[in-house]
């Protein structure tokens, strides 16, 4: 398979939403399975709702982003902070972060990620608002590690350094697509 054959498999959006299918599958059956083998895994009907809306937020956002660009920078971007949107909320409610899940100081993880949320909204999924926003969570990420330490005594370095690093390279490779596509405009001006 030469390289431009493996990025357009890479690039296919179906590709990606059969993946999606076989992922949202394994985390609504994974439970179902392991109750029959242990009684430390107990999901009652409201945690089957909370993973199914989960789910379909994280799928109808990966919809998006694949809509929004068949650009695999733009998508490998979006899947990122999706990504690191949803291992987020799934620790969170699953097992707390700072502390266990009750722990009231664990509310300030939705600070990056509304923060997030809200600037793709307003970039309304173009690559270089998408940057933007997501240098900013970077900073959010970073200032939630801080008043964690302050304020709670936690000291959560490890989490910080991995959400911080993957919004950051969330935020690159944005830039990448709207310099890329800065540079596409500029020689289409340039022949007109």
């Amino acid at each position: 398979m030469t390289d431009n054959a493996f990025a357009r498999f890479i690039n296919n959006a179906t590709l990606w939403r059969i993946l999606f299918a076989c992922f949202a599958a394994f985390v609504m059956l994974a439970p179902i399975i392991a109750m029959q083998f242990t009684g430390e895994v107990k999901w009652g009907p409201e945690d089957f709702i909370f993973a199914a809306i989960i789910l379909a937020f994280v799928g109808a956002v990966m919809e998006t982003i694949l809509r929004a660009s068949g650009q695999l920078a733009y998508r490998a971007a979006g899947g990122i902070a999706l990504a690191t949107i949803f291992v987020t909320i799934w620790a969170n409610a699953a097992v707390g972060i700072i502390g266990n899940e009750d722990n009231p100081a664990n509310i300030l993880f939705a600070i990056p990620l509304a923060a997030a949320m809200i600037g793709a909204l307003v970039a309304r999924f173009r690559a270089r608002g998408l940057a933007q926003a997501m240098q900013v969570t970077a900073v959010m990420q970073v200032a939630i590690f801080i008043a964690a330490l302050v304020f709670w005594g936690a000291f959560i370095p490890v989490v910080t350094a991995i959400w911080t690093v993957a919004w950051l390279t969330s935020a690159w490779l944005f830039g990448k697509v709207a310099r890329a596509d800065d540079a596409a405009a500029t020689g289409q001006d340039r022949q007109a």
